[in-house]
């Protein structure tokens, strides 16, 4: 009976951890989509003046 209880709970944190695998690629994938999109809009942008810091407590 031990041994029947080891494989199932081997077996459940092996599935745990594909899940888990697969989770993570769907998420960096979503993020890569989404940070290519932001960065195809932001390259839409038609050019601005320079950017130039503002910050008088240095001075």
């Amino acid at each position: 009976m031990g041994y029947l209880f080891r494989v199932r709970l081997s077996s459940f944190f092996a599935g745990a951890a594909v899940a888990s695998g697969l989770g993570f690629y769907f998420l960096y994938k979503d993020y890569k989509i989404a940070q290519e999109a932001i960065s195809q809009q932001v390259g839409l942008l038609p050019p601005s003046l320079p950017y130039f810091p503002v910050c008088t407590w240095s001075r």
